[in-house]
């Protein structure tokens, strides 16, 4: 990747725009001198009386390495001594320098025993988990990493959160969940695969990638975000955005309000002389979506379309060729279609599907293909690339269905539709699953209905019911959880004093097991 060259982006770049040199800087947060652990680095949380499963001065070397590692700037180790923490019970928050121990004893019980969510200790938070204490132990990590908002990778983010989209998974909580997936070369499926998280992480663990979204941006966001070209590929991207930039800076005015149908129209003419492949076609979509999709604040004004346009374009080659030298070599591509998660039509027999790690949409909070913008390139080029593909019934669990349904007099509610859609797709994945393949997900309540015991009551219907491919032989059966067990506000909205109790939110881990006779 390296022999790509980006030296064309420099005269398109004007000249009093001003880099961040490397090294230049360093987060606030690691500014703090190392010196003791337990003082000027960490301390114990006031009040904690938890059980810690290794020695003190065990902990006290980890989180010293730790800060020595945030300091030089080396994310990769500090993310692993963090997940090496929470994996063995110790429960760390960066933002108040503070550790909290007994989280793998307690694993069947609640993570405090005052019940006082706000001062719980550094997650502030109860956390109830069942199933055996190290598969409990992991699910109630990605859980916290979710719940802190700490969970994004530091140092080299790859492609993550590269296109603007909603409520996406963090990176280290798919991480994390991947971590509980059978070893081998079996393939992680995602059925709701939004922005594709859980599929760059399956890729930089070597693993082959399937996903699958109702949504044609969600597809083309996921795709674009996972996509591992050759150097050959990036060179026609780069080209082509620069002349598309070149075209909008001599023929459209920074005032211009229909720069974007301009723009449109540059990337098919230049798309239609160059002969590029369908996946080049398809990432120069997606960078031009990148620009109609992000919202910039209302008390800065963006730069022309052909200046951001050409930074994003760099910034994005980087992202990717950073993201193909991280990757195993020997990893196919990620497989990210349309599709239904009820059926999960286009997943052949054929892949061996080992896990699942998804989050589902959580029961009528968001309606996502709303979130597709009128005329979107991206989602309109997916669509015009991708066969017809049937829906059992709309989108799973929308905010508007459940408006719908509220207003119109039918005999059932929100919360049977959400029930039946709940089995539909955990049936569709049992399906796919090899036998003992797993299911890790992350999912939250709302709206009346609790998760945990929706996904307990589709799992054990399923294990009643002989349809289906193997399903006489094999069942899906809860093996671990953990769940937040009341609302409570998430430490940066705590921080800045907003944000109500955000909502309880459980990680469920399943697996195919035998079925009993």
């Amino acid at each position: 990747m390296a022999s790509c060259s980006l030296g064309f982006m420099s005269r398109l770049i004007p000249t009093n725009f001003r880099t961040i040199q490397p090294g230049s800087w360093r987060p606030s947060s690691t500014l703090t001198r190392v010196g003791s652990v337990g003082v000027g680095v960490y301390r114990r949380i006031p009040g904690d009386a938890g059980h810690l499963s290794f020695p003190e001065s065990e902990l006290e070397d980890l989180l010293r390495k730790r800060a020595e590692a945030r300091l030089t700037r080396d994310y990769e180790t500090a993310d692993q001594i963090l997940n090496e923490l929470r994996n063995r019970g110790v429960d760390v928050n960066d933002r108040s320098r503070e550790w909290r121990a007994g989280a793998a004893s307690d694993a069947s019980g609640s993570d405090d025993d005052d019940g006082d969510d706000d001062e719980a200790g550094p997650s502030g938070v109860n956390v109830a988990c069942t199933g055996p204490p190290e598969l409990a132990a992991k699910l109630r990590g990605a859980l916290l990493t979710q719940w802190r908002g700490d969970g994004q990778r530091r140092g080299d983010t790859f492609t993550h959160n590269f296109h603007p989209y909603k409520a996406a998974m963090m990176p280290l909580c798919a991480a994390q969940l991947l971590e509980l997936m059978p070893p081998g070369d079996g393939a992680i499926l995602d059925p709701f695969v939004g922005s594709g998280t859980s599929m760059v992480e399956a890729l930089l663990a070597g693993r082959a990638a399937v996903g699958r979204d109702i949504s044609p941006l969600a597809v083309g966001v996921a795709r674009y975000q996972s996509w591992l070209p050759s150097a050959q590929s990036l060179e026609e991207l780069t080209g082509v955005m620069r002349q598309v930039a070149e075209d909008l800076l001599e023929g459209c005015r920074d005032d211009d309000d229909n720069e974007f149908e301009q723009a449109r129209d540059f990337v098919r003419g230049r798309l239609q002389a160059s002969g590029c492949s369908e996946e080049v076609s398809g990432a120069c979509w997606f960078l031009l979506s990148h620009e109609e999709v992000f919202a910039w604040p209302e008390w800065r004004k963006p730069r022309s379309l052909s200046w951001r346009l050409t930074r994003s374009t760099e910034r994005y080659v980087a992202k990717v060729a950073s993201l193909v030298t991280a990757t195993p070599k020997q990893t196919p591509a990620a497989d990210i279609r349309v599709g239904d998660a009820r059926s999960l039509e286009g997943v052949a027999v054929a892949v061996a599907v080992a896990g699942v790690v998804s989050s589902p949409p959580y029961p009528g909070v968001y309606t996502y293909l709303d979130f597709v913008p009128a005329g979107n390139c991206l989602a309109r080029h997916v669509s015009n690339t991708t066969p017809a593909t049937s829906y059992a019934r709309g989108e799973i669990g929308s905010k508007a269905e459940m408006q719908a349904l509220d207003t119109a007099s039918v005999s059932d509610s929100f919360a049977d539709r959400w029930q039946l859609d709940t089995t539909a797709w955990l049936q569709a994945v049992r399906d796919k699953l090899i036998p003992h393949g797993r299911i890790a997900i992350l999912i939250g309540d709302e709206n009346g209905v609790n998760t945990l015991e929706s996904i307990s009551a589709a799992v054990a219907s399923l294990s009643e019911d002989t349809s289906g491919l193997a399903s006489s032989d094999y069942q899906l059966e809860v093996i671990a959880s953990a769940s937040l067990t009341s609302r409570t506000t998430r430490p940066w909205a705590r921080q800045n004093r907003r944000g109500r109790g955000y909502r309880c939110e459980h990680t469920i881990l399943m697996e195919k097991v035998v079925a009993e006779k």
